[in-house]
C-alpha cells in the first residue's frame, strides 16, 4: 500500500497541514512553533513532494485518499489546514472522507479555470521545467522572503519535482470543480484567500456561498498566496479562532444575529 510521509508534533487535538506545490512539510514551521503546545500537529508530504517524492501523482481524489489513509490512524477527527495545492487536497478530504474530519479551513483553491484550456497544456509544459530552475527557485524563494534554510529546503523540494507530475497537477487544477458537500461538511469549512490573490481563486468564494449559503468564507486583508509565511500570527490565529470557536459562530448564525466573516 502506498504511504504518505509524515511527522508528528506536540500533543492535543490533531492538527493536519496539507502544503503547497514545490514546498513540504517544512513551509509550516510558523504553525508548528506557535500550536505545538495545544495541538498535535501533523505535516504529510503529499505525492511527488518533499518525502513523499518517490509516490506518483495521480489526482487530487487519490491524494486525498492517501490522507485518509493517515487520518485513519489518529485518535479521533482531525482539523485539516490546506493551502495551495494542499487546499485543492482538503477539499477532497472532506468531501471523500467527512467523518475523519473535524474541521477544514483552505486557502488559495480555485473553483474557477485560471486560464483558458488551449493555454494550459504549453504553460503545464512550460511550468514543469522552469519550477527547476535554481535560480528562478531563489528569485520566488526572495520574494516571499524566505530565510536561508526555508530557501534551501525549497530548492531542494523543486528539485525532486518530476515533471510529468507537475504537468498533470497544473492541469488538474485548472479542471478542478466545486466539492460535492452536505450541511454537515458545509458546517465544517471555512473557505479563504489572501486579499491579493489572482481573481479566479477570489472569485471562487463568490461562487462556492452562492452554492452552499451557509458556507463561511475570509479574505485575509493586504495578505499573498502564502500568507501562512507572510503573517504567521494572523494565520495561527485564523486556525485557533475556527477550531475553537467553529460551533458558537455557527449558532450564531442559525438563530439570526450573526453576521458572514
Amino acid at each position: 500500500m502506498t504511504t504518505l510521509k509524515f511527522t508528528t508534533t506536540g500533543t492535543g487535538a490533531p492538527l493536519v497541514f496539507l502544503h503547497g506545490l514545490g514546498t513540504s512539510s517544512w513551509m509550516w514551521g510558523p504553525q508548528i512553533s506557535a500550536l505545538a503546545d495545544r495541538f498535535t500537529c501533523i505535516t504529510i508530504d503529499l505525492p511527488n513532494c518533499g518525502a513523499s517524492h518517490q509516490v506518483e501523482w495521480v489526482s487530487f481524489e487519490n491524494s486525498a485518499d492517501l490522507v485518509a489513509d493517515v487520518l485513519r490512524g489518529l485518535p479521533q477527527p482531525a482539523h485539516v489546514v490546506g493551502l495551495s495545492l494542499g487546499a485543492y487536497v482538503a477539499l477532497r478530504v472532506l468531501e471523500r472522507h467527512p467523518t475523519l474530519v473535524n474541521s477544514c479551513i483552505t486557502t488559495g483553491a480555485s473553483t474557477r479555470r485560471l486560464m483558458h484550456p488551449a493555454l494550459m497544456a504549453p504553460v503545464s509544459v512550460l511550468s514543469a521545467h522552469m519550477v527547476k530552475w535554481p535560480w528562478l527557485g531563489r528569485r520566488s524563494a526572495a520574494m516571499m522572503g524566505m530565510d536561508d534554510a526555508a530557501t534551501n529546503a525549497y530548492l531542494r523540494d523543486l528539485s525532486l519535482l518530476r515533471p510529468r507530475d507537475v504537468r498533470r497537477i497544473y492541469t488538474q487544477i485548472n479542471r478542478f470543480t466545486p466539492p460535492q458537500l452536505d450541511a454537515h461538511q458545509i458546517d465544517k469549512l471555512l473557505f479563504t484567500s489572501g486579499e491579493k490573490e489572482a481573481t479566479a481563486i477570489l472569485q471562487s468564494a463568490e461562487d462556492l456561498t452562492h452554492l452552499y449559503p451557509a458556507l463561511e468564507t475570509g479574505t485575509a486583508q493586504g495578505m499573498h498566496h502564502a500568507w501562512s509565511a507572510e503573517n504567521p500570527s494572523l494565520f495561527n490565529d485564523m486556525i485557533c479562532g475556527w477550531t475553537r470557536d467553529r460551533h458558537n459562530i455557527l449558532r450564531l448564525k442559525k438563530s439570526g444575529t450573526g453576521e458572514r466573516t
